[in-house]
């Protein structure tokens, strides 16, 4: 195994420690951090709710930017507006932005976590002390008595 160089170790500590990504729109520098649950919250319920296909992208980029729940609830409005109305980005302009966006979603904690608190739920059935009784040798691999999956007929 090799060890990491410089940059990839640079690369490492800017995702540790939340480092923005500039991206450039029409020569406008935006900052992209890590997104947060609700703002991806608010992208889902945007995608799903959106009437009109030629505002989503300018809506995505005004939640992408704004990235937190109380800018969201006071600039939303506003901001999408000014992209799509004042500046007239278009769709090949906001790409960029937007993908970079889509790699920054934390998603092998979500992940770990959604695993985690699946063997958690309360809803699942549990099973009686016979049933773990034949369960639990067929997982050791030491069958005290043959299976159907072991049967030859």
């Amino acid at each position: 195994m090799t060890q990491p160089t410089h940059e990839e170790e640079v690369l490492l500590d800017d995702i540790y420690n939340d480092t923005p990504t500039d991206v450039m729109v029409r020569g406008k520098k935006f900052s992209v951090r890590w997104l947060k649950a609700g703002t991806r919250r608010r992208l889902t319920s945007m995608l799903l709710k959106s009437g009109d296909e030629t505002k989503v992208s300018c809506k995505a980029a005004s939640l992408i930017v704004l990235n937190g729940h109380f800018k969201i609830m006071l600039l939303h409005w506003l901001l999408w507006r000014w992209y799509y109305y004042i500046r007239q980005y278009g769709e090949e302009e906001l790409t960029e932005l937007i993908a970079t966006a889509k790699k920054k979603i934390p998603l092998r904690q979500y992940w770990i976590n959604t695993t985690l608190l699946t063997a958690m739920r309360d809803t699942m059935m549990m099973m009686t002390r016979a049933e773990v009784s034949a369960f639990r040798p067929e997982l050791s691999g030491g069958n005290t008595e043959k299976s159907a999956k072991s049967g030859l007929g």
